[in-house]
C-alpha cells in the first residue's frame, strides 16, 4: 500500500511537545515515588481520615493521590503477601499471584514493599521487573546489577557488614553480569532478606524459551538463604500450564488468586479513597453507587478511577473555591454517556497488550488520518509485536480490543456489521489525532518497542529508494 512508503518520522526523532513530555517522565516518575512515600496509610479500612480543606490546592496532585492511595478491601492478600516474605520456611520461596487486570494485584506489592517493609532494614533488598522487558537470562541480570550498583544499596551494604564483604561485593558487582557473579554476591549476603518481583510473568512463559523461564524461577535456590520470589500474572489459567513443570524441577510455588472486585466493594474502595484526599463531601453515596455499578467489568477499578479524576477536573473551580455543591448520579450518567474521559487516564490504565494496539492506530492515523481498516491497523500491530517475542494476537482477539476501544471512547466504529453482507471492509474513526495518541510514548517499553521496528521499517524505505 501507498502508506507504507511513506518516510516516516519515529518518536525519538521528533519536535512534538507530545514527546516533549516524554523527556520529563523521569522527573515525573520521582515525583511519584515520593509521593507514594510520603503518603501515611493504616492497615485499619475503619480508622477514621480527617479531610482537610487547605491541602487542596493542585489538582493535579489530587488526581494522582486518588489513583495511587492505599489499596484496600484486600487486607486478607496482604496479611498473607507480608507472610511469605517474612517466613522462614525453606518450602516457602516462591508466591505465585493471579487474577484480573485492575484488581490490585502489583499496586499492592508496591504498597507492602514501599510502606510496610521500607522501615525495617531486614526487607530493605527488593528489586522488580516486568518480564516483557526480558527476551534473555542477560537482560534481566543487567538490570538486577544495575540495582544492586545504586548509591542506595551500596549504604545498606556498608551498615551490615565488614570491610572485606562490602570489598567482595563490590567487585562482583563490578564482573559481567550472570548468574554466577550473583550466585556469589548471594553467598556473601547470606540470609539477608531479598525480594525479588517478576510482574506479567506469564509473557516470560510466551517466549518458549524454557532455559530463559526456568533458570530465573530457579534463583531462589541458587543457595540457601533469604530470597524469595513474587511472581505476577493476569492470566488466572497460567498456572495450570507451568505447576506440573515446576513440580518436576522441585519447585514448590504458593498460589494466591486476586478475586475481581464487587460493585460493593468498588464503591467501598472508591468512598475511602475519596475521603483520604478530602473530597468524599462532594459526591452522593448514589452517585458513587451507581458508578461502581455500572462500570464494573470483571471487577476492574481503573475505569471508575478514570471517571471519577475525569469528574474532579471538571469541577476543579468549584472545589479549589470551596463551593458547595455536590456531584450526583446524573451527573455520572452523563459522564459516562459522553464517555468523554481523560485520554491520558484510558492510556494509563491499559494493559500492555493494549498499549501496542494504541501504538499502531498512532503509526496509521499519522500517515493516512483518523479514518482506517483494521487489517491495517493489525499489520502494524504484528510488525511492533515481533519485538516482543511474545505470541500474537489472532483476528478475533484483536477485535476484542478494538471493542474495548470503542467502549472508552478511543475510536468509534464506521462499518455496518447488517445482515446480507458476506464480506466487508472494517473502519474506524481515531476520536484523538495522532499528537495526542502519542501520549502511549510516555510508556518507555512501548517507545522502545514501537522505535524499534520503526527504524527497521524506515531502513527497509531507505534500501527500496537507493536500489531504484
Amino acid at each position: 500500500m501507498n502508506h507504507n512508503k511513506r518516510k516516516y518520522i519515529s518518536p525519538n526523532k521528533t519536535t512534538s511537545k507530545s514527546y516533549a513530555k516524554k523527556n520529563n517522565s523521569k522527573n515525573y516518575r520521582k515525583s511519584k515515588s515520593k509521593e507514594n512515600n510520603n503518603e501515611t496509610s493504616s492497615s485499619n479500612i475503619n480508622i477514621e481520615i480527617k479531610e482537610s480543606e487547605s491541602e487542596i490546592f493542585n489538582m493535579k496532585d489530587i488526581t494522582e493521590k486518588l489513583g495511587n492511595s492505599k489499596i484496600y478491601c484486600r487486607d486478607d492478600e496482604k496479611k498473607e503477601i507480608l507472610e511469605f516474605i517474612k517466613s522462614k520456611e525453606k518450602n516457602k520461596k516462591t508466591l505465585f499471584i493471579s487474577g484480573q487486570p485492575g484488581t490490585g494485584k502489583t499496586s499492592l506489592i508496591a504498597e507492602i514493599l514501599s510502606t510496610d517493609l521500607v522501615d525495617d532494614q531486614k526487607y530493605f533488598l527488593k528489586f522488580s521487573i516486568n518480564c516483557l522487558s526480558i527476551n534473555s537470562t542477560d537482560d534481566f541480570y543487567e538490570a538486577l546489577f544495575k540495582y544492586l550498583n545504586d548509591a542506595k544499596i551500596y549504604n545498606y551494604f556498608n551498615k551490615i557488614y565488614d570491610d572485606k564483604k562490602q570489598k567482595n561485593i563490590i567487585n562482583l558487582l563490578k564482573e559481567t553480569p550472570c548468574q554466577n557473579s550473583f550466585q556469589k554476591i548471594l553467598n556473601i549476603l547470606g540470609n539477608t532478606s531479598f525480594t525479588i518481583l517478576l510482574d506479567e510473568i506469564d509473557f516470560l512463559y510466551k517466549k518458549r524459551d524454557d532455559y530463559l523461564f526456568f533458570s530465573l524461577l530457579l534463583i531462589p535456590y541458587l543457595t540457601n538463604n533469604g530470597v524469595k520470589m513474587i511472581l505476577i500474572s493476569n492470566n488466572a489459567d497460567f498456572d495450570n500450564e507451568i505447576f506440573p513443570k515446576l513440580k518436576n524441577r522441585n519447585i514448590t510455588i504458593k498460589k494466591l488468586i486476586f478475586k475481581p472486585y464487587t460493585h460493593k466493594q468498588l464503591a467501598n474502595i472508591m468512598t475511602l479513597k475519596l475521603k483520604s484526599i478530602g473530597l468524599l463531601k462532594y459526591f452522593t453515596n448514589d452517585a458513587i453507587k451507581f458508578l461502581s455499578t455500572k462500570m464494573n467489568k470483571s471487577g476492574d477499578i481503573r475505569p471508575i478511577i478514570s471517571i471519577i479524576k475525569e469528574i474532579i477536573l471538571n469541577n476543579k473551580n468549584k472545589i479549589q473555591n470551596n463551593m458547595e455543591f455536590k456531584i450526583v448520579l446524573n451527573d455520572m450518567f452523563d459522564l459516562i454517556r459522553k464517555k468523554n474521559i481523560n485520554l491520558s487516564e484510558i492510556l494509563s490504565s491499559m494493559t500492555t497488550e493494549q498499549k501496542i494496539v494504541v501504538a499502531a492506530i498512532y503509526y496509521v492515523c499519522k500517515n493516512i488520518g483518523i479514518k482506517f481498516e483494521e487489517k491495517i491497523v493489525f499489520e502494524k500491530y504484528k510488525n511492533i509485536k515481533h519485538f516482543t517475542n511474545t505470541p500474537i494476537l489472532n483476528t478475533e482477539e484483536f477485535r476484542d480490543i478494538m471493542k474495548t476501544f470503542i467502549d472508552v471512547g478511543l475510536i468509534e466504529s464506521m462499518s455496518n456489521f447488517g445482515k446480507g453482507r458476506k464480506k466487508m471492509t472494517i473502519m474506524y474513526k481515531a476520536k484523538y489525532s495522532d499528537d495526542d495518541l502519542s501520549l502511549i510514548f510516555q510508556d518507555p517499553m512501548i517507545f522502545t518497542l514501537f522505535n524499534s521496528n520503526q527504524e527497521e521499517e524506515d531502513q527497509k524505505i531507505e534500501n527500496e529508494e537507493n536500489g531504484k
